[in-house]
């Protein structure tokens, strides 16, 4: 996955520059001038010199948003007249450091994907851009100073959230406007930044001429918010936030490295927009859970169905270590165009809350493996009269689990229930769990394996369920597949990237060697210059030199005192 950030992280650390910048006080700010150079005091000999001042500006607009300071030179006040984005470019300006302002269009809080430049959610917009070391960096100051908190699009009910039905309207808000500084728009990968900004200028997309995009690439991509990178997820399913559902159904599905995703967990929110489909008469008792979601070991996966043709906006929630606040934050939206509707969606079975369906950590922390399925369904053949076929799931379960844990399945809900028949076995010669399931009936079923701890739990608890349909799985195996041809191309990009970054510090390391072999060189001639002169001092201070030097001088006087006498003589 390419880096968040166009600076190196391993060796720009902000932390105590940050601290020191926000210490800047009135004597400091005599002018513009004086404000730099106490900005640069800390950093005048490193070599991201440029990167930190601009780090400076950046926080320095930020804290002067919310600490009024009064008796500032004329200087002063002019730039924080202007705009963050031209104030920002005016101290880019006073230091001296190459940076252009970059006018174009971005995606507003209104903008769902999939509009163009006519819609309100598109708007007219300008960011920052400096250079430093021969490369290009983006500062989006709007963004990396203000949030916008308690906003609402308006015209949409929302159908469900986190298993629930709702059936509630929401009300348009344009809620406050916060100082919330954010790093993540600070040196912002040019890669990432134009989901969010798309130029008027391509050479401002600052990305190679192959990896530019058009600006319908540009309203059809993923609306991705900031955690979504900095969860570090990517995309297994269609790489587009405008989707198009297939016989009533879509699947979302994202990817994470298998150490992050057991620390993660989503949330979702199902909406249709208002004013495509007529809901007066319905019921939200009557409606059926739309959403299936399906976490694994290393795969987030949401498959939706629809009830009634329509435009539907789906958002996604995460939490991960790595984002800075607790809770779950919207990372993703997608606008899906329903055609046509699932005649099956009113068989999905109860919400099974955050485990969701499929094989995921709750499974493997209780020691089972190696699923015989890595699918959330499983598709039962419905027995003829009294007869009932019975499907087999199987796990290897850890040796030092066998005797510990307790295995049991049921089926979640209870309505219908007499219509599923189960049966739970543990092969403890062979280390196996074998679960076995019917139906008598069509239909659908949530079906949930228990545990329990033996030495530690009174109660069972769930920790892997499937759902069990009569209905063909077909389209499930070719997105499966599809979603393993993602994988393989993510891990094939992953690696050539990575091969890239080495090849880069190799060369950037060989670089920093012949500096510094020049500069020995440099040393050396200087040194033998000095031995040198050195030498030829001794010599000449040497005794036999200047004892040679006073006879020489002697013999001269002597000569000169007879050719004196010699002329005497011939007066």
């Amino acid at each position: 996955m390419e880096r968040i950030h166009t600076y190196d992280e391993d060796k720009v650390v902000f932390h105590n520059y940050d601290a020191y910048v926000s210490k800047v006080q009135s004597c400091h700010m005599t002018s513009v001038a004086s404000l730099i150079e106490y900005f640069k005091e800390p950093i005048i000999e490193d070599e991201n010199r440029e990167i930190f001042l601009a780090r400076a500006f950046f926080m320095w607009l930020a804290n002067m948003e919310t600490n009024l300071v009064h008796g500032l030179p004329d200087d002063i006040n002019s730039i924080l007249q202007k705009n963050t984005v031209h104030a920002f470019a005016a101290l880019c300006e006073s230091a001296n450091i190459q940076h252009q302002v970059v006018e174009g269009i971005s995606k507003g809080l209104g903008y769902l994907p999939g509009h163009d430049e006519s819609n309100k959610g598109i708007i007219n917009f300008c960011w920052n851009t400096f250079k430093s070391n021969d490369r290009w960096h983006i500062v989006d100051v709007d963004r990396g100073i203000f949030s916008r908190t308690g906003y609402s699009r308006g015209g949409e009910i929302l159908l469900e959230s986190e298993g629930q039905t709702l059936l509630k309207e929401t009300e348009e808000s344009v809620g406050n406007c916060v100082i919330d500084i954010n790093d993540f728009w600070f040196c912002l990968n040019p890669s990432i930044y134009i989901f969010y900004s798309f130029p008027d200028d391509p050479e401002w997309q600052l990305l190679p001429i192959a990896k530019r995009i058009s600006k319908a690439e540009f309203f059809s991509s993923p609306l991705f918010q900031d955690s979504f990178f900095i969860a570090k997820l990517h995309m297994l399913s269609e790489h587009t936030g405008l989707l198009y559902s297939k016989n009533g159904k879509c699947t979302i599905s994202f990817g994470a490295n298998k150490v992050d995703t057991r620390y993660m967990s989503m949330t979702y929110g199902l909406s249709l927009k208002k004013d495509t489909v007529n809901l007066n008469e319905i019921d939200a008792r009557d409606l059926p859970l739309l959403v299936l979601y399906a976490p694994s070991i290393d795969t987030f996966t949401f498959n939706i169905r629809f009830p009634v043709a329509a435009e539907y906006i789906f958002e996604i929630y995460v939490s991960a270590p790595d984002i800075k606040y607790s809770g779950c934050y919207l990372f993703a939206t997608f606008k899906i165009i329903c055609s046509q509707p699932d005649p099956n969606c009113k068989k999905l079975p109860l919400h099974t809350g955050s485990t969701g369906y499929g094989f995921g950590y709750t499974a493997i922390d209780f020691g089972l493996k190696n699923p015989s399925t890595s699918l959330p369904n499983v598709h039962v053949e419905c027995g003829q009269k009294d007869e009932v076929d019975m499907t087999e799931l199987t796990f290897q379960i850890d040796s030092d689990k066998i005797n510990e844990a307790e295995f049991l399945s049921d089926i979640v809900g209870e309505e219908h229930n007499e219509n599923v028949v189960t049966n739970t076995r543990v092969d403890e010669i062979h280390g196996k769990l074998h679960v076995s399931a019917g139906m008598k009936k069509q239909g659908e079923y949530a079906l949930s394996i228990i545990a329990r701890d033996k030495r530690t739990d009174k109660y069972f608890a769930r920790i892997v369920n499937y759902l069990l349909t009569t209905n063909s799985t077909e389209e499930d195996e070719e997105m499966k597949l599809q979603l393993k041809k993602r994988k393989k191309e993510l891990t094939l990009q992953s690696k050539l990237q990575k091969r890239h970054e080495k090849k880069d510090s190799l060369t950037a390391k060989i670089k920093d060697i012949e500096l510094e072999i020049d500069n020995l060189k440099n040393s050396s001639d200087e040194i033998t210059d000095d031995v040198t002169v050195k030498e030829d001092m001794k010599k000449i201070k040497s005794p036999a030199t200047m004892a040679s030097a006073t006879e020489g001088a002697s013999r001269n006087s002597l000569k000169a005192d007879v050719s004196q006498s010699k002329s005497c003589v011939v007066l």
